[in-house]
């Protein structure tokens, strides 16, 4: 039986991460991905995870142009490959990258990258209209009990009036699958959560504790 469920935690978290200045600045244009993909149980052990993805505002799309989801836990690579895509779109599988120059995402080479690239008619975006570009999806062994927060990036083309042509890029996180025993395990999402929330606190009771002792 497939279960249809939204990543409250991870999405939580990452508002969690965004009040704190978090792992990376969410992308204003260019590609965006959904903060709360929708995961279906595949049976076996493995998990789909469906991002929305969609072209940020003032932004075009060319033919080249990709995005990348670093440290995927537990990468199904044959179903990963053989799922659906967008038309004009491919999926291939790496260690590490593919990444925009100048752009230094979290990216172990011990566990798989994912990126998503385009080669079909130019796309545009009516101004500062976000377009969806479709669904885009991973399968993993994870599923949506261990959940971590990483980084994609893209690169897409500026259609703004100063910038026409020239390459955008984008770093921002995203909602991970994570595996036991990954090289670079991600703490759960409540624990980012609660350790982010309770800083402020760490920092109270130091104050107070050097006021008693001045």
């Amino acid at each position: 039986m497939e279960r249809f469920r939204k990543l409250m935690p991870a999405l939580a978290v990452l508002c969690g991460l965004g009040m704190l200045g978090g792992l990376a600045p969410r992308a204003h244009a260019g590609i965006l991905v959904t903060d709360d993909p929708v995961i279906t149980d595949l049976g076996g052990g493995h998990s789909a995870f469906d991002y929305g993805v969609s072209l940020g505002g003032a932004s075009y799309l060319h033919a080249g142009d990709y995005f990348t989801m670093y440290d995927v836990g537990g990468l199904v690579h044959a179903d990963t490959m053989a799922a659906a895509l967008p038309a004009g779109w491919s999926v291939s599988i790496s260690a590490t990258g593919q990444t925009p120059t100048g752009l230094v995402p979290t990216d172990s080479p011990a566990i798989d990258n994912v990126t998503f690239t385009y080669s079909g008619p130019d796309k545009t975006t009516p101004g500062s209209t976000a377009v969806p570009l479709g669904t885009f999806r991973v399968v993993s062994t994870g599923n949506d009990t261990v959940v971590g927060i990483n980084n994609f990036t893209s690169q897409t083309h500026y259609d703004s009036s100063s910038h026409v042509g020239q390459t955008e890029k984008n770093i921002a996180n995203f909602a991970v699958p994570v595996t036991t025993g990954q090289p670079n395990d991600s703490p759960e999402p409540a624990t980012l959560l609660m350790l982010g929330l309770g800083l402020p606190f760490i920092g109270v009771a130091a104050l107070r504790r050097r006021a008693r002792t001045a």
